[in-house]
């Protein structure tokens, strides 16, 4: 009986967490920039009654949005932001990894045989449903939303072919 107390008293700290986590509002980091956490972690931009989401938006509760911004292809992710694309956002994604929205049912189609000669180790976090994509981006490319410049920059880790967006707005990067 006491160790059951023990137990008890030691995952009290992570219910806890697990509640706030659940349960967390949107931070407002400045004038046009918000963080909607959860379990992925999305930014909001707002301007001309219009928002640019990175990632997606994890709570649900954005309605709408113009444009959602991809890092990378993992369904881990993805999943925060196929919501909003399929409402009629447009979706951008690093170039190298285009199929992985597009071209989905291939790849699982493929799977059948081809998972016993996956060389290239590539893993199976694919989305399970192709996504619609708007534009591709590459490394080094610059484009704008709404008049604010954004910069693509490389940043393979989490995926080979990941990008990451620089922007700078509200006098923030």
């Amino acid at each position: 009986m006491r160790s059951l107390t023990v137990a008890s008293i030691a995952l009290l700290p992570l219910l806890s967490l697990a509640g706030q986590a659940g349960g967390e509002a949107t931070v407002k980091l400045s004038d046009h920039v918000s963080l909607i956490p959860g379990p992925v972690n999305g930014a909001c931009i707002e301007k001309d009654n219009a928002r640019l989401v990175i990632y997606g938006d994890p709570s649900g509760k954005i309605e709408q949005a113009e444009m959602v911004l991809f890092t990378h292809s993992r369904r881990d992710v993805v999943w925060a932001g196929r919501g909003l694309v399929e409402k009629g956002a447009a979706a951008v994604v690093p170039d190298a990894d285009a199929d992985k929205f597009t071209d989905v049912e291939k790849f699982w189609s493929d799977f059948t045989t081809r998972r016993f000669h996956d060389y290239a180790q590539q893993g199976t976090k694919i989305l399970t449903k192709s996504l619609k994509v708007a534009r591709t981006v590459k490394a080094g490319e610059d484009f704008s939303w709404r008049g604010i410049p954004i910069k693509v920059v490389g940043t393979p880790g989490y995926s080979r072919n990941a990008v990451s967006y620089l922007i700078e707005i509200d006098g923030l990067k």
